[in-house]
């Protein structure tokens, strides 16, 4: 056998040898290491089956207690309770995991703070299962509270939510949505809004029009503002204002429950800032509004039907301001000039009567009595009228003598007059009334531009828009 054979066979003998040295090593002498929970449960529970939780801490006392599907706390059945809260302290309370075991055996509670806890919670299930713990003071390190099984000894230690809830007064399970936030596609199904309240200068009614009104053909605007006559409110501005109101619809806070005299007084429900009332889906709503919290940023609210009190941000409560002007649409004699037949302009100075004439083509004429005018100028003269704006709300004007009136007849045989007034007392405005009733006023120097561009028609003189 050649050396090199030899030297190879030598070197295979001492890697098998070497090999089974590891092998037993590593089967013999390795040691087991074990992944030990940081949390142990003290108590399991079905949770579909709690259907009883009564709490009795340092603050409050309260049962919430489920019928059918439906939680409620007792002596609060009016109140709706919200699905989220109860998940979280099923979530928490259908097992009771801890951190790490304190002290088995403990002979001294007062320590831990059982000689008075801070609460004492009371589960029960369908099934049977009825379990009590008490909650002590928060450990000094801060980690979480000590926890004790009511029939033991032992002192466990808990993450601080589990405390939390239990130190929780019965109004954190109330719902906080005092009315349905409702998708942009059934803002149609809202029929009205009322805002009163003494904080408003002027009161809104924001009304849908009828199912006749909206059929009409030519009707593009869903609502109207009705004060002592009825304005069409543009699309953009009554979407924008319905969204706000919607998104208002949860409370920052409940304050308060069980509201007598004198709690309506406290909060300023009494003399409410505002008062909401509106129907949407076919179900009727109304909030009332109070006093701010002492720092401003809240306000109080109570929802009819609910006995309790809320607190709203107030920078969510902003549509409650919301005018009446900021609503409507501002053009006072907003027509299209094709449904026109006749307009008459008559102030002190003079009357004349424009008389819309298309011939087979479609080509418009218009004839006063002293026979036709310039198309182009008449054109430009009706952009005046249609730039007539309402500039704001105002009250009822004791005048009644009109400085101008403009009638509209129409093709469909209907009819539209509009009167402008003197303010008694300003000089700048003149106050608006169609077919005798009105809200609004305009500036003067418009209404002015109106009798004179009236003239400049029938002379043949340029007109010049107002914008």
């Amino acid at each position: 056998m050649s050396k090199r054979v030899k030297t190879l066979l030598i070197s295979l003998a001492a890697l098998v040898v070497l090999g089974a040295i590891v092998f037993v090593l590593l089967y013999f002498f390795t040691p087991v290491f074990t992944t030990q929970p940081t949390k142990t449960a003290l108590y399991v529970l079905d949770r579909k089956s709690i259907n009883y939780i009564d709490i009795d801490n340092v603050s409050s006392k309260y049962t919430l207690q489920k019928t059918g599907d439906e939680w409620d706390i007792i002596g609060m059945e009016d109140v709706p309770v919200s699905s989220n809260a109860i998940s979280v302290v099923l979530i928490k309370y259908q097992s009771m995991g801890f951190t790490r075991l304190i002290e088995e055996n403990v002979e001294d509670m007062g320590k831990y703070g059982f000689d008075s806890p801070l609460s004492t919670v009371n589960i029960k299930t369908t099934l049977g299962d009825d379990v009590t713990f008490m909650i002590g003071r928060k450990s000094p390190t801060g980690e979480g509270y000590y926890i004790r099984m009511a029939d033991e000894n032992n002192v466990y230690l808990v993450d601080d939510i589990v405390g939390e809830i239990g130190l929780d007064s019965g109004v954190r399970y109330l719902e906080k949505m005092l009315y349905p936030l409702v998708d942009t596609a059934d803002f149609a199904n809202t029929m009205y809004v009322n805002i009163t309240g003494k904080n408003r200068e002027y009161d809104m009614q924001f009304k849908r029009k009828s199912d006749e009104e909206y059929s009409d053909m030519n009707i593009v605007n869903v609502y109207d503002i009705v004060a002592n006559n009825k304005y069409s409110v543009g699309i953009t501005e009554g979407d924008d204002f319905l969204k706000l109101m919607f998104s208002g619809s949860q409370a920052d806070a409940i304050v308060d429950y069980h509201i007598d005299d004198a709690k309506a007084e406290k909060y300023g429900l009494n003399d409410p800032s505002y008062v909401l009332e509106f129907m949407v889906n076919g179900d009727e709503y109304k909030v009332t509004y109070g006093s701010l919290t002492e720092d401003g940023t809240q306000r109080y609210a109570v929802l009819d039907g609910r006995d309790v009190v809320y607190a709203y941000n107030v920078t969510r409560l902003e549509f409650l301001d919301t005018e009446n002007k900021d609503m409507i649409e501002r053009m006072v004699m907003l027509k299209m000039i094709t449904t026109v037949k006749t307009i008459t302009v008559t102030s002190a100075e003079a009357s004349h009567e424009f008389r819309l004439v298309y011939d087979s083509a479609g080509e418009l004429s218009v004839k006063t009595q002293l026979g036709f005018v310039d198309t182009d100028i008449f054109k430009n003269y009706y952009q005046v009228i249609l730039q007539i704006m309402y500039e704001d709300q105002c009250d009822v004007q004791q005048n009644t003598e009109p400085m101008l009136t403009v009638d509209f007849a129409f093709n469909d045989g209907t009819s539209m007059n509009v009167q402008f007034i003197p303010f008694d007392d300003d000089a700048r405005k003149c106050y608006v009334l169609i077919d005798g009733k009105g809200d609004f006023y305009v500036f003067k120097k418009d209404v002015q531009k109106l009798i004179d561009d009236a003239q400049n028609v029938v002379d043949g003189n340029e007109v010049t828009t107002i914008i």
